[in-house]
């Protein structure tokens, strides 16, 4: 309202953010800043350290692909991670009908191959020496967020290695948080 009523002299761009690498910055750069939004030198090239683990064959080209600051999996073309027929649909043993009938509503979608491969990927993360205080999952969707604190939960090797609850939320409820 007050840049309709007085102009771009009320507004100011922050150009430096101090989260994101560059990477991952990017997009959102040129989508909504015209390209002139920068990362700080002290996040502009930061990636996960972290560390061989040769009986995981967690080493070499996987190890560096791990560290990208950015990765987009097709979960499609991996038949244990495709997406389940009825993954949208409501889970009514976990959440009762009540639950089941706000998502209905809300139209909030689950993809429970996509949990099941973000699980196996944190687990991963963390025999290469990554902490589980270190690690926060956002999900664009509130039922996404729930597959997947029911996954974590639910895994053996997550309770063992300390990762039965690690922060998980969705992108809205991250909103200006470190996460």
């Amino acid at each position: 309202r007050m840049i309709s009523r007085y102009g771009d002299d009320v507004a100011a761009l922050l150009s430096i953010q101090y989260r994101m690498n560059t990477t991952i910055m990017g997009w959102s750069s040129r989508a909504f800043y015209d390209s002139r939004l920068e990362a700080a030198d002290s996040v502009a090239e930061r990636t996960l350290e972290l560390c061989e683990d040769p009986a995981a064959n967690l080493v070499g080209d996987t190890l560096l692909a791990m560290q990208a600051p950015l990765l987009f999996v097709d979960t499609g073309g991996l038949a244990l991670y495709r997406e389940d027929e009825d993954s949208s649909a409501p889970d009514e043993d976990c959440r009762g009908k009540k639950a089941a009938a706000h998502a209905a509503i809300h139209q909030s979608r689950a993809n429970a191959g996509e949990s099941r491969f973000v699980v196996h990927y944190t687990k991963l993360l963390v025999r290469c020496g990554l902490a589980p205080k270190a690690i926060s999952i956002i999900a664009p969707y509130s039922r996404q967020v729930e597959r997947l604190r029911l996954d974590f939960a639910g895994d053996t090797d997550c309770q063992k290695a300390g990762l039965d609850k690690p922060r998980i939320n969705t992108v809205d409820s991250f909103q200006g948080q470190e996460a």
